[in-house]
């Protein structure tokens, strides 16, 4: 619309033009060396206009002609991205059923049409994980971490490889990496954590979820519970080397964060009763059972109250009712499905990071 308007504007003026050199025709007088030219303004006029149209005509086709090079590899650039996307979608189709052999063959044609472009390297990191070639996989996403729209994904991917090899300061180094990289993702929040607990840095895992934990969105119940966790994992680890007056008073932190949880009450019991306090154990138990029973906590009154007057036992006992451990699975893994039978921070089968459910 703008450039019609334009030329409108342009035949106008050219019109008032020639409408004024028509009612003051005038004359042109030229000398050039011995020469002398007369002629009218209107002549002049024309042929100027004429010149700057040939020059405009002239100009173009040269443009273009000089252009042609570019414009063709342009066009020749354009038709190989487009082939590339074409087989970058196969590779991803063969991929997703299973067809490794085809998803190979469309991702080397695609490297030839797009390069070693982010996505082409991922899609053959995924391939060579299919094929089982742990060293090509891992070479393929060392070369990720290089380019920031997979870096995150690779640091990941690396992370957890480094974590299954034991190779923790690694796997802390580029979990740290990963949450830098995507910071509003809550799971690489929980993967830091989790190495940080591995490692026993029971501060760093707090400062983790404390300050990664608001970026990453995740709600104030999900933090406090990832504290419980860390703190119960702290306070476990100290009860075992028999700090139990610090292993005392971290439990009892986490019984903030994890109220009535079996694991967290009876260790918190157990520490009360290792002082001479175990009626403030049993009482602890016994609360813990009435909101939310689980059999280890009955087996651990049963234990506490032994030496008990016969009335309170026999009380106590009337509460519990009729349950026993027997071979129950107490603990499931929701990762990988194995049973426990204690809590632990990470499942003793997969190593998954706060897995375990109760199995009843």
């Amino acid at each position: 619309m703008s450039n019609l308007l334009l030329f409108l504007l342009l035949l106008a003026c050219l019109g008032i033009s020639a409408s004024w050199i028509a009612e003051n025709p005038g004359e042109v007088v030229i000398h050039w060396g011995d020469w002398r030219i007369d002629t009218s303004l209107a002549l002049i006029f024309g042929a100027v206009l004429a010149a700057s149209l040939a020059f405009i005509i002239t100009y173009s086709i040269l443009a273009k002609i000089l252009n042609l090079p570019s414009a063709w590899s342009q066009n020749r650039s354009l038709k190989s991205y487009k082939n590339g996307l074409t087989e970058l979608t196969w590779t991803v189709a063969s991929l997703a059923a299973s067809d490794i052999a085809t998803a190979e063959r469309h991702a080397k044609k695609a490297q030839k049409l797009l390069g070693n472009s982010p996505m082409t390297l991922l899609l053959f990191a995924q391939i060579s994980r299919h094929q089982g070639d742990e060293g090509r996989t891992q070479h393929l996403l060392e070369e990720m971490l290089e380019h920031k729209e997979t870096e995150y994904l690779a640091a990941r991917m690396l992370s957890e490889s480094a974590h299954k090899q034991e190779m923790l300061p690694r796997a802390l180094a580029l979990a740290q990496r990963a949450q830098s990289a995507s910071p509003h993702d809550g799971d690489a929040v929980v993967a830091l954590v989790s190495l940080n607990v591995k490692m026993q840095q029971w501060q760093k895992a707090l400062d983790a979820v404390n300050s990664a934990g608001r970026k990453a969105g995740m709600s104030s119940g999900e933090r406090s519970h990832l504290r419980g966790v860390i703190l119960l994992a702290e306070a476990l680890s100290l009860a075992e080397d028999e700090h139990d007056e610090t292993a005392l008073a971290i439990a009892k932190k986490s019984l903030k964060y994890l109220p009535d949880f079996a694991p967290a009450v009876m260790l918190v019991a157990k520490c009360y009763h290792e002082q001479g306090k175990t009626a403030k154990g049993v009482n602890l138990l016994l609360h813990a059972w009435n909101n939310a029973p689980h059999p280890h906590i009955a087996e651990m009154l049963r234990t506490l109250t032994i030496g008990d007057a016969p009335k309170k036992r026999d009380k106590i006992m009337q509460k519990l009712g009729s349950a026993l451990l027997n071979e129950q699975t107490l603990w499931r893994c929701g990762t990988c499905g194995d049973p426990a039978n204690h809590w632990h921070a990470h499942c003793p089968a997969c190593g998954a990071f706060d897995s375990l459910e109760s199995g009843l």
